[in-house]
């Protein structure tokens, strides 16, 4: 028996625990009204702040199923064991969301029952959920870009193999201009797919170089040369012609500036008066800076606020990457990008990057838009030779073929393991260039032509992932190793001297 002072000890917990339960708590009568309900009850159920007692609690749940409810709850009450769930809708100050009621009773010492019901706030659960799926989401997105990722590098590599092919074979300068600007975009592609794959873990990430950024602005203007003629945009640019180089991966940030100017493009598209874009470089205090300044629609501070999220886009059908992508890439380069804008007086993005190195002599700013490139090799090979080519990319085949085949070699191509274990039997080859993901047993393709004495030493493994490669067969030492993407002059000096080293891995 407690004493008084212990009962109004006791009253003071149970009340505390009842106020602090994480849960909604109402206790109910035998008709279904609310006798006490707890703060978090009242919270999830009233539109505003007042009394819950007297309530029908029934009166919360969704129309079609408050009469078999309120039955199936009066009957249980009567049996003196409840327990079902019931549908309810919150309140409007909470979000109006549907959540779920569990009906409970308890018998009490005096043999009456008291029935109740448990109301979780499911808006963190249902959030985590929907966080979930959407992590889920993007692995399989991700996975997704990882396989297109090896198709289209592969892809990608056989055009830019045939333009250089075509480049090589054509006497027009200004066809000869058009084919390498091609090229140079294939092999661009080709690099932003390595690091893809560099990013994801399945490639070393590629070393950073010096980068021209007046020259990477340069290739820019001439890729969209077309786009700014057909909506006619004035484009000036004003670039720092003494402006340092910086240490960056070229690839990304022509990207980057690609991203940049389309935005530019896009936002004067609707644009009635005279369209004008600048392309601005200067060096700064941090390092370089360029400037994408237009004179569109601008941005409202919403917008702005918003402008790198990722998966946000004020144009119809965008995919809301493109800022938020260009963000982390500078990011990656220990720099900034950042945008300011006012509605109707246009848009600036502003890229800052440290500096990397000192400036080369050139002959100008754009002197050096075309990436270096090694020596072309010309004419026929001075020694013709037998290839072998084990790979199950089509177009790799046929760009190989044509290549080599142009240069007076004799060519093999094979689809498959048996294919060119076969062709190796009755031919005599001096170069086996083989895939490392060629369909079918490649190691044991490897061991067969090893084996062969001719070809000792002139067994070459192409592969995207060189190091992988190299660790997964045996004898590693006895093959040589070409790293894709490859281009013209490399294929050839492997095949025309196989003694040398010819590998992006070397």
């Amino acid at each position: 028996m407690n004493t008084p002072g212990e009962s109004t000890e006791n009253d003071r917990v149970e009340q505390v625990v009842w106020e602090n339960l994480p849960v909604g708590l109402v206790l109910l009568d035998e008709e279904g009204r609310i006798t006490r309900a707890n703060e978090v009850a009242a919270r999830l159920l009233t539109p505003a702040e007042g009394p819950l007692v007297g309530e029908d609690f029934f009166a919360f749940g969704e129309v079609i199923s408050r009469v078999a409810a309120l039955k199936r709850y009066r009957g249980e009450f009567a049996s003196g064991d409840i327990s079902f769930d019931f549908p309810i809708e919150t309140s409007p100050r909470f979000g109006a969301a549907r959540t779920q009621a569990r009906m409970r009773s308890v018998r009490l010492p005096v043999g009456t029952c008291q029935g109740y019901a448990i109301i979780e706030d499911l808006t963190a659960f249902r959030g985590e959920q929907a966080r979930r799926r959407r992590a889920e989401r993007l692995a399989s997105a991700a996975e997704a870009t990882l396989e297109l990722a090896h198709e289209v590098r592969n892809n990608v590599q056989s055009v830019a193999l045939l333009t250089e092919l075509l480049g090589e074979e054509t006497r027009d300068p200004r066809r000869a201009e058009l084919l390498r600007l091609v090229t140079d975009e294939a092999r661009r592609a080709e690099a932003l797919m390595e690091r893809q794959l560099a990013l994801a873990g399945e490639r070393d990430a590629r070393s950073m170089e010096r980068v021209d950024l007046n020259a990477l602005l340069g290739r820019v203007v001439k890729l969209r040369e077309a786009g700014f003629a057909r909506r006619g945009i004035r484009v000036r640019l004003d670039v720092d012609r003494a402006l340092p180089l910086i240490l960056g991966d070229s690839a990304s940030l022509t990207q980057v500036l690609l991203n940049l100017v389309i935005n530019a493009e896009d936002a004067l598209e609707s644009l009635p008066e005279e369209k004008r874009l600048i392309l601005r470089t200067r060096t700064s205090s941090a390092g370089v800076v360029l400037a994408v300044v237009d004179n569109g629609i601008g941005m409202d501070p919403d917008t702005l606020a918003h402008v790198f999220d990722p998966f946000f886009s004020s144009k119809p059908g965008g995919s809301g990457l493109g800022l938020s992508v260009s963000r982390a890439v500078v990011a990656d380069h220990r720099g900034r990008l950042w945008a300011e804008s006012e509605p109707s007086r246009g848009t600036a993005f502003f890229v800052e990057l440290p500096v990397g190195a000192t400036r080369p002599e050139t002959s100008g700013p754009l002197a050096t838009a075309a990436p270096v490139r090694r020596p072309r090799s010309s004419g026929t090979a001075a020694v013709p030779r037998a290839i072998l080519i084990a790979d199950d990319e089509p177009v790799i085949r046929l760009a190989v073929q044509q290549i080599l085949g142009a240069r007076g070699h004799t060519v093999y191509a094979a689809p498959t393991v048996t294919e060119a274990l076969r062709i190796a039997s009755i031919f005599e080859i001096d170069v086996a260039l083989v895939d490392y993901h060629i369909a079918g047993d490649s190691s044991r393709l490897l061991r067969k032509l090893r084996d062969m004495p001719k070809l000792r030493g002139r067994v070459v493994l192409i592969s995207g992932d060189p190091a992988a490669a190299r660790s997964s067969i045996t004898n590693p030492e006895e093959v040589r190793f070409l790293s894709k993407p490859f281009c013209y002059d490399e294929l050839v000096a492997w095949v025309e001297d196989p003694e040398s080293e010819i590998s992006s891995e070397a």
